[in-house]
């Protein structure tokens, strides 16, 4: 497995937002993920606290580790390239169930931008499975970054060559595997691509199965709070050197996985994610069998996206205002009005993939009047222009761990946060307006069932190949 896990240094909080890598770490740490995975490189575990909390949990899962690169000379057999004036390390670890007979760390000899402060390179290991010895390149190479005085795909070609250079020259038996893992900044669809198999002397995989990207802000609420407006990109990877040992099949599987929440720090208030990262781990194997993930844990039909709300005791329906787009909610029968119809969201990612009790969210229209959100004036609500309430949230008279889904009976609330916090009251049909007037907990009045899509997952099946 390969898994860029977002631990930048918290010192960078006050520049990039705070990320709570200490509280990530914990969770994947505690977590399933790695139950199955023989040996995994870390990227991005640039955090000295949150690598520790890491390395202290998976010592004992795994049994074998490297160092971080470029953090210590200390507790390697070969170091390359040190540069004590960098300000941070490389960023990458390999944990192994197997023993880890050589470890090697080399520091690149270039880099541009952000990527320069910083120690950046490979990792080699060799592993030794029940007699056969496995090497591991383990790496995060250059970024793209605007402020390089050189094009980032220039210095990435150079890492590339150094790391083949290097496995050219460690002179390994032809009989030992090579892999080559990392965040390789490169996305699969790219022009870039064939250049870095190309120099790497590295195979692309023979099945390309789960998750389309492992870096998506269309559904990594950490993706989509830094760059909400980019599109998804498969830049990890586990690649197989082809002069050495070859599998007779490669499977690269980016896994869609979830976290229990994490609570970050807002301006007025905390918000949460449900991501260990900003990235999705990529797993690689020879053949599936009964442990592979045969489907998405993310939802793949947009759910969230077409929602309605039907109070439980009346049967009414909450309306946008079909006539102009600042209007008054109201309510009325007929849930097949377009205006009837809303989006959900808990604000990161821009399209909901499970929305969890006492979420915050934002509700926004679906008709003629796009990313026109629910707000309020004085106690009443009405739709505004990308203008949601910044504090308004769902829950279920019924609270489960899962996703809110079809039928289950909600409840939304919300309150003002000046300089000070208000109280905070339930939305509720009220003399022909939906109107928050009344403090939690919430009556019957307050009480609505979701209407929405039954979750579909995408079957990955086909895309795997079984012995």
């Amino acid at each position: 497995m390969n898994y860029n896990v977002y631990m930048l240094d918290h010192h960078l909080g006050i520049f990039v937002g705070g990320t709570n890598p200490n509280k990530r770490a914990e969770l994947l740490a505690n977590s399933s993920v790695f139950d199955d995975i023989d040996v995994v490189v870390f990227n991005e575990v640039f955090d000295n606290r949150a690598s520790q909390i890491l390395i202290d949990a998976l010592a004992q899962k795994f049994g074998y580790l490297t160092p971080v690169l470029g953090r210590t000379k200390n507790g390697w057999d070969h170091t390359e390239g040190w540069r004590s004036t960098s300000l941070d390390d490389g960023g990458v670890i390999v944990f192994s169930k197997y023993p880890i007979e050589y470890k090697s760390q080399v520091i690149f000899r270039d880099g541009c931008g952000a990527d320069w402060a910083s120690q950046k390179g490979f990792i080699h290991t060799v592993i030794n499975k029940g007699g056969e010895r496995y090497n591991i390149i383990g790496t995060h190479v250059q970024a793209d970054d605007d402020t390089c005085n050189i094009a980032p795909s220039v210095v990435r070609q150079d890492q590339f060559a150094q790391i083949e250079s290097y496995i050219f020259g460690a002179s390994r038996s032809a009989d030992e595997m090579f892999f080559i893992a990392g965040d390789l900044n490169v996305a699969k669809d790219s022009q870039e691509f064939s250049s870095m198999l190309a120099t790497l002397n590295a195979s692309a995989p023979t099945n390309y199965a789960g998750a389309p990207y492992s870096w998506d802000p269309a559904v990594n609420g950490l993706a989509h709070a830094n760059y909400p407006n980019f599109k998804g990109q498969l830049l990890d990877y586990v690649l197989v050197e082809r002069s050495h040992k070859q599998p007779k099949n490669w499977h690269n599987q980016v896994l869609d996985i979830v976290s229990d929440r994490v609570e970050l720090p807002g301006t007025q208030e905390p918000y949460y994610f449900y991501e260990y990262s900003d990235h999705f781990p990529v797993t690689a194997f020879e053949y599936a069998d009964e442990t592979t993930p045969t489907q998405s844990v993310r939802p793949n039909n947009k759910p969230y996206n077409a929602i309605r709300l039907k109070h439980r005791l009346t049967g009414e329906y909450v309306y946008a205002d079909p006539n102009v787009s600042n209007g008054w909610l109201t309510y009325g029968p007929d849930g097949e009005q377009s205006n009837a119809k809303f989006k959900l969201d808990n604000w990161h990612p821009y399209i909901g993939t499970c929305i969890h009790d006492h979420d915050y969210v934002q509700i926004s229209r679906t008709d003629g009047y796009k990313d026109h959100y629910w707000t309020y004036s004085g106690s009443t609500y009405y739709t505004e222009d990308h203008d949601s309430s910044d504090f308004m949230k769902i829950s279920r008279l019924t609270e489960s761990d899962s996703c809110i889904q079809n039928g289950d009976v909600v409840y939304i609330y919300d309150h003002a946060h000046h300089l000070w916090t208000s109280p905070n009251k339930y939305l509720e049909p009220s003399n022909l307006y939906i109107q928050g007037t009344k403090e939690l907990p919430v009556g019957e009045n307050g009480l609505f069932i979701i209407e929405m899509d039954n979750f579909e997952f995408s079957d990955w099946e086909s895309s795997l190949s079984y012995k």
